[in-house]
């Protein structure tokens, strides 16, 4: 069951699915969803909203060290399935 997301952390994982549309991994860059939606990446709100997505399990960082440094980290299927119902609407 998936618990109860924010507002500004749902518009986050919507932008990153979009970047994860298509790809044959869920690798998506937080950061770049952030500057997309005009969001500072350096700003509380950003770092609360990612926060809040890694602690309901809907992302987790990279387990590539390499793309983790790059600030890429991996939608779960959890997220995934959020993406398509955010999608939806």
């Amino acid at each position: 069951m998936m618990g109860k997301i924010d507002d500004l952390a749902r518009q986050l994982l919507r932008e990153m699915g979009y970047q994860a549309e298509g790809k044959p991994t869920p690798d998506v860059a937080p950061r770049k969803a952030a500057e997309n939606l005009g969001l500072d990446p350096g700003a509380p709100e950003y770092e609360a909203a990612l926060t809040h997505l890694l602690a309901l399990g809907d992302v987790e960082p990279n387990r590539d060290p390499a793309l983790t440094e790059q600030g890429l980290y991996r939608l779960t299927r959890q997220g995934r399935a959020r993406v398509r119902e955010l999608h939806r609407r």
